[in-house]
């Protein structure tokens, strides 16, 4: 499958979330939820927690935006259990015509594309009791334009810090478990596809935001080195850039 990157493109870190029931297309504000802020904290490790049949989120992104992708983060695997996105029309108000779902078959992010819904309210709930989930990703689900070159790598850091004494034994110690990273390069895009990895860049601040990386086969929390997206014109409007990438385990 195509490989992707899933970005809040919408400030869905700055929204305000208000919890409570959605029944047809009416929401009523309660204390159904616990901790719904964890929901949009960028932070994986912190659950919100209670959801049950037709719980649901209020999310205000304080003006209308477009909205292309979305993604839960599930602690745990929740076969029977999805997370469904309505378009809002109101603080009280969804319509059903205009909605993505997501299904905790496994632990992690579970991410889909959405049908370019835009408002400046989205509500999200539930069709069942579900595990915690942990986070949601909001925004512009980006699939590439072409396909990384060959030769790419992929590997592990495993929070190691070694020291050596004096008399040459060495000392290990192990601050935190081990990381992915992946280092892509593209040569010869288009400028359709500078202009799509420019944006991403800039929205997420370089390395400061985190965002997901879809492979092909799984999810993975990630953010970006500084030094990518760093684009060199090989001809007239065509470019070599690389992407290096750090999981993010919390």
């Amino acid at each position: 499958m195509a490989k992707k990157f899933l970005y809040d493109s919408v400030g869905l870190n700055s929204a305000t979330l208000t919890d409570g029931t959605i029944s047809g297309t009416a929401f009523t504000s309660s204390d159904s939820l616990t901790n719904e802020s964890y929901l949009n904290d960028e932070n994986i490790i912190n659950a919100t927690t209670d959801w049950a049949g037709n719980d649901g989120c209020l999310i205000d992104l304080g003006s209308t935006k477009t909205v292309t992708g979305f993604g839960a983060y599930f602690t745990s695997a929740a076969e029977s259990t999805s997370f469904i996105l309505y378009e809002g029309l109101s603080t009280t108000s969804l319509t059903l015509t205009g909605s993505a779902s997501v299904t905790g078959s496994s632990a992690g992010w579970i991410i889909t594309d959405v049908s370019s819904l835009s408002s400046r309210y989205f509500f999200i709930k539930t069709n069942s009791v579900t595990t915690p989930v942990s986070e949601i990703m909001l925004g512009t689900m980006y699939t590439f334009g072409q396909s990384p070159e060959l030769g790419g790598v992929e590997g592990k850091i495993h929070g190691v810090d070694v020291v050596e004494s004096y008399g040459g034994y060495e000392y290990a110690n192990k601050r935190h478990g081990g990381k992915k990273i992946w280092d892509l390069s593209f040569n010869n895009i288009s400028s359709t596809m500078k202009t799509s990895l420019t944006t991403l860049r800039d929205t997420i601040d370089g390395d400061h935001r985190k965002f997901i990386y879809y492979d092909g086969s799984s999810s993975h929390y990630v953010r970006a080195s500084q030094d990518s997206f760093n684009f060199k014109e090989t001809a007239y409007q065509v470019y070599n850039t690389s992407v290096k990438l750090r999981q993010q385990i919390g």
